[in-house]
């Protein structure tokens, strides 16, 4: 369960980062993130 417990909230903390650098998609970082985590 408390393995659980971390994955999900590992997953939020993603998406939550994902969402702010969606607004500076254009950004070198994002770029960088994007063939790091191969989306």
């Amino acid at each position: 369960m408390e393995i659980l417990d971390l994955w999900l909230s590992y997953l939020l903390s993603i998406s939550m980062i994902s969402r702010v650098l969606l607004f500076d998609s254009d950004s070198d970082y994002f770029v960088i993130v994007k063939r790091r985590f191969c989306i």
